[in-house]
């Protein structure tokens, strides 16, 4: 067996393979040497579907992956004795977080892999949540005092209020403290890491990258959640530093 360290590095990997049914054989020097069989995932286990065209033998490393990268036992997600089983709802869930961590870094990253399991987890079983603070935070008082809205653009949709809104458009402009404090915690950064005086200056890459994270999230509730309230959040990956980490931290 492959160490389970080891076998972090093979999950991205086995999942991003083509198929090796669809490559085309090698030329071999010696054309009459019987060449191996390879046996896929499919064929040897029950139910496969992340792993469906990929070879057998891949499968229990990346198991041995997730339970590290989640902090899990294999009964987490399996029922004991009966493997194929979707009986367990986090079974269902964690192939839909595959395919979500697919469409993250096809749609944000040009389908390098820089969103995993570890992104957000981090060897807890589920990504932690963001902190509300039981008062105002002093980020949002801050964001107050340099907005200077009047009781009337409060109401009005931020395209109408603010200069080069090209995300939430329609959002409240009131309530546009709130969400810059909010991002402000979750990353860990003041309002100078995305933006520069006057405020509508795209000059900083941090915020062409929010507007793309903005795009990855509301693109996300629309294909994995039916535009319904979705729990990926800018704090579940970045968990109050600027940039959450990369590799498997294993």
């Amino acid at each position: 067996l492959i160490a389970p360290r080891s076998a972090i590095a093979l999950v991205i990997f086995f999942l991003m393979v083509p198929n090796p049914q669809a490559q085309q054989p090698v030329a071999s020097a010696d054309q009459s040497r019987p060449q191996p069989k390879l046996v896929l995932a499919e064929g040897v286990y029950n139910n496969i579907e992340l792993m469906k065209g990929k070879p057998a033998t891949a499968v229990l490393p990346m198991m041995l992956a997730m339970r590290d990268l989640l902090g899990v036992d294999c009964n987490y997600c399996h029922t004991p004795h009966s493997w194929a089983s979707d009986e367990k709802k986090a079974k269902t869930e964690t192939r839909r977080m595959f395919r979500l961590t697919e469409f993250a870094n096809n749609e944000v990253f040009a389908g390098k892999e820089r969103v995993n399991c570890w992104t957000c987890h981090r060897g807890q079983p589920k990504a932690p949540a963001y902190p509300e603070p039981a008062s105002p935070p002093p980020e949002r008082r801050v964001a107050e005092m340099m907005m200077h809205l009047t009781d009337e653009q409060q109401k009005l949709p931020a395209a109408q209020v603010f200069k080069n809104i090209q995300s939430m458009k329609d959002v409240p402009a009131g309530q546009f403290p709130v969400i810059m404090s909010y991002f402000s915690r979750s990353l860990g950064v003041k309002c100078n890491y995305c933006h520069v005086n006057p405020f509508a200056s795209d000059e900083k890459p941090q915020k062409r990258m929010a507007r793309k994270m903005l795009a990855m999230v509301s693109g996300v509730a629309k294909n994995f959640y039916g535009n319904a309230n979705t729990p990926i959040e800018c704090y579940n990956c970045h968990q109050g530093h600027n940039k959450p980490p990369e590799g498997t931290g294993l």
